[in-house]
């Protein structure tokens, strides 16, 4: 019986310690831009990838360069190519829309959205894919 209570004690500690981890784990970051449409279609031209992004962060962006992962079969990267949004400033809430061209790159089947801003910090892009290329 002192067994079993010994035994209750220490679960109950432990399921205690890992309740105190967990709350001290630093939530995830929110994200600084949403990618809230795009189309990427194969043409005789190349890759043409068009869309738009939302600034959801409480800040302005200056200057956002789309680094785009070109994405094989097997989900492995295969190229990654880097374009302007139209907006240099990118207030908190706005949008702007991006075209990118970039000759084919034959094996690619989905792309992958990802950003920085004129300091080249890497934003935390919602919505980045992997979204087919047609």
């Amino acid at each position: 019986m002192l067994s079993r209570l010994v035994f209750l004690r220490s679960l109950a500690g432990g399921g205690l310690g890992l309740s105190l981890f967990a709350q001290k784990q630093k939530p995830p970051k929110p994200p600084d831009l949403e990618v809230v449409e795009i189309h990427a279609v194969r043409t005789d031209e190349g890759i043409m990838i068009d869309g738009i992004v939302k600034n959801t962060s409480g800040r302005a962006w200056v200057q956002v360069q789309l680094l785009i992962d070109f994405i094989g079969s097997g989900r492995k990267p295969l190229a990654t190519r880097r374009g302007p949004i139209e907006s240099t400033d990118l207030a908190s809430g706005e949008e702007s829309e991006f075209r990118l061209r970039v000759p084919d790159i034959g094996k690619a089947i989905d792309v992958v959205v990802n950003a920085e801003d004129v300091d080249k910090r890497e934003l935390n892009v919602r919505n980045a894919g992997p979204f087919r290329i047609e």
